[in-house]
């Protein structure tokens, strides 16, 4: 298709490193590079106290034109009962009340998010003139920007559902709420799971178009990493989540970290890649020599990368709900992946195309198992090969584009 003019909505800014940004950041950035002319608005980074004068978008537009999209990163304005509520600040049954009233009566909890929003819609709508709002949930407050642009400027929108609306919206608004967004033009999904929770709430037949990953960048003066040889490393990413299941992951590794001990010299590492530091070393503080851990914080995704290409096993703490990003990671990285508890058929399915090894774990004895048969595989030390292209956001963003045509058509 032609080049368009796409708005793309989401409420995390591309600048903030946690996963909740990269959906929408990697189409943003994708639809760029194959023509399209795009705006990104989210809402402000927590440091932010200012927004861009609406005069300025214009001129702001024809600079990015071609060499990424425009972000707009939206200021909450008003509704402050809401954004106390959001934050528990109020006793227990008033936030409940300001919580109800705010889905009830605001459609969502982040009003203030949409009421900063409104500041661009008439430059965008009047004089930009999108030809296409592409939203995604992670609040409804999205959805609400998206369906207030596109009314105003005449174009169709599509929601997309990157978090289950069954897991984030209250079981009595559910339905209610999902007949006031029946005027979406089509429907995305990041997974099938959350395809079918579309399909539940909102009819239709959504489509599925996975999230990308950002591509290794080949340097034939710096090759891929291979796993290190002096010691069984293990990388750890991401959130933590439920304290019983971390529990029994770290009980498989110090279980079998125990016993390997008594059977070779090569030490074992567990390295964590994740904002919950404390809480691992918590956990870990009786290890001793075990298993060393180490805390490597927040990486960049490029570095991120390589640090998985060089594992034994990357693992992490599987959330019983949702879909987990990392799995795509996992899968390009071509390494061993292992998770407690087991991952859904959207993840299994990925792995399997990738060409990986998955080891869904449900107790402390399938980690010591897994690793134990990890630790003695013959061709633990090779990386797999990996497709990693049809991963890229290059591939999923053509995927985006065609649903567009689709709905333009």
């Amino acid at each position: 298709m032609g080049p368009i003019k796409i708005l793309i909505v989401g409420h995390c800014h591309p600048e903030l490193p946690h996963v909740c940004a990269l959906r929408t950041k990697g189409f943003a950035e994708g639809l760029v590079r194959r023509g399209h002319e795009v705006v990104l608005m989210t809402g402000a980074l927590p440091d932010v106290t200012s927004m861009p004068a609406p005069d300025t978008v214009i001129d702001s537009l024809s600079k990015e034109a071609g060499a990424g999209p425009l972000v707009l990163g939206c200021l909450p304005r008003g509704h402050s009962w809401s954004r106390g509520a959001r934050h528990g600040r109020f006793p227990s049954i008033l936030n409940k009340a300001v919580l109800a009233g705010s889905f009830l009566f605001r459609r969502g909890l982040f009003a203030d998010w949409v009421s900063g929003s409104r500041t661009y819609w008439p430059v965008l709508a009047d004089q930009w003139r999108p030809d296409i709002v592409w939203a995604t949930f992670g609040n409804t407050g999205a959805w609400l920007i998206a369906q207030g642009v596109s009314r105003r400027a005449g174009c169709p929108w599509v929601m997309d559902m990157k978090d289950p609306w069954s897991d984030f919206i209250p079981g009595p608004m559910r339905r209610l709420l999902a007949a006031r967004f029946r005027d979406a033009a089509a429907a995305t999904a990041l997974a099938d799971i959350h395809g079918d929770d579309l399909r539940r709430w909102f009819g239709g037949d959504p489509v599925t178009v996975p999230s990308g990953v950002d591509m290794p960048v080949s340097d034939p003066a710096r090759p891929d990493p291979q796993p290190d040889g002096a010691a069984f490393r293990l990388s750890l990413v991401g959130s933590l989540y439920d304290d019983e299941d971390l529990t029994a992951l770290l009980a498989g590794i110090r279980a079998w970290g125990k016993e390997r001990r008594k059977q070779t010299a090569r030490p074992a590492v567990l390295e964590y890649f994740g904002a919950e530091e404390d809480r691992l070393r918590a956990a870990t503080q009786d290890w001793g020599d075990i298993c060393g851990v180490r805390m490597a914080g927040f990486v960049p995704p490029a570095e991120l990368a390589r640090r998985l290409r060089s594992s034994d096993v990357n693992v992490f703490v599987n959330a019983r709900s949702g879909f987990r990003h990392k799995v795509l990671e996992f899968a390009v990285a071509g390494r061993p992946i292992l998770c407690l508890p087991g991952v859904g058929k959207d993840e299994s399915n990925i792995v399997r195309d990738a060409g990986g090894r998955l080891y869904n774990c449900e107790t402390a004895e399938d980690v010591g198992k897994a690793l134990d048969a990890l630790d003695r595989h013959e061709n633990a030390d090779a990386v797999m090969p990996v497709d990693v292209e049809k991963f890229s956001w290059d591939a999923r963003s053509a995927a985006l584009e065609s649903v567009f045509a689709r709905v333009l058509n």
